[in-house]
């Protein structure tokens, strides 16, 4: 919470100004994601907006989303196995 109270700061915004929460729901950390969601929904919840969850290997895909083709992000699943998708972008939507 103080990371969010800091970056809400420095940007200037309240939290009565959010319409929405958005969370990473995976793949990653079991713990955290599962902390990381716990965070969201309950600021969601005392705030009466809705959170929304998105997938952590499509957040990384949108730093290629102004490339016109495929990405195929990778995540460390450790024990030699990976996360991945495969992503292909047209003028700059999924």
């Amino acid at each position: 919470m103080p990371a969010i109270t800091k970056l809400m700061n420095e940007v200037g915004i309240q939290p009565n100004q959010l319409d929405r929460v958005v969370v990473a729901n995976g793949p990653g950390s079991y713990t955290g994601v599962r902390i990381g969601v716990t965070t969201a929904k309950t600021l969601a919840w005392s705030l009466q907006i809705p959170v929304v969850g998105v997938s952590s290997l499509a957040l990384m895909a949108q730093a290629g989303r102004l490339f016109h083709g495929e990405i195929v992000p990778l995540v460390d699943a450790r024990r030699g196995q990976v996360y991945t998708a495969y992503i292909r972008f047209k003028m700059g939507s999924v």
